[in-house]
């Protein structure tokens, strides 16, 4: 099964939130932008789960493109268990 598409675009304003578009059928991950929000577990919690979903079922190659010009301590742990130290 493939992981559908999730996308949200980025939001501005005191508590900024990065641009996600992750396409499970095409294996491309973009993440793009400044976050710092507010709650920063209940922003990341979907994005986690449709990690777990696509790897669960992975297609050949995936392209995970982190572009953020700021992120937030807060957003530290929720992005790093997906990323090779």
């Amino acid at each position: 099964m493939v992981a559908e598409r999730l996308y949200l675009p980025a939001q501005a304003g005191s508590y900024p939130t990065p641009g996600v578009d992750f396409d499970g059928e095409l294996g491309l991950l973009r993440l793009e932008g400044e976050s710092h929000p507010e709650e920063a577990a209940q922003f990341y919690a979907p994005l986690i789960l449709w990690l777990d979903t696509l790897i669960a079922s992975p297609p050949a190659s995936v392209v995970f493109e982190l572009r953020l010009t700021f992120f937030s301590a807060a957003t530290r742990p929720r992005c790093s268990p997906y990323c090779d130290d």
